[in-house]
């Protein structure tokens, strides 16, 4: 996952980095944070949080979509959509 959200956001990394938001957000679902904590966490804090936030400020709504909905599935308190 972590590789297609290094450099700038091009045509070709699109559809990788969104399929990796689409796995992360099943693994939030499927409760992989539970099950293996420590590695989940240092995935997200390594790589994946920074590609996440840096795409906050693109103007790919689509892509932008499903990464808030990413940060509403894990604080479902919190909405952000």
């Amino acid at each position: 996952m972590l590789p297609h959200f290094q450099g700038r956001e091009t045509e070709h990394n699109w559809n990788p980095r969104e399929k990796s938001v689409i796995h992360l957000r099943g693994m939030l679902r499927g409760q992989a944070f539970e099950q293996f904590p420590d590695a989940f966490v240092y995935g997200l804090k390594h790589g994946f949080f920074e590609g996440l936030s840096k795409t906050v400020c693109l103007h790919n709504v689509n892509l932008l979509t499903s990464r808030l909905l990413v940060y509403e599935q894990r604080y479902p308190n919190n909405r952000v959509l």
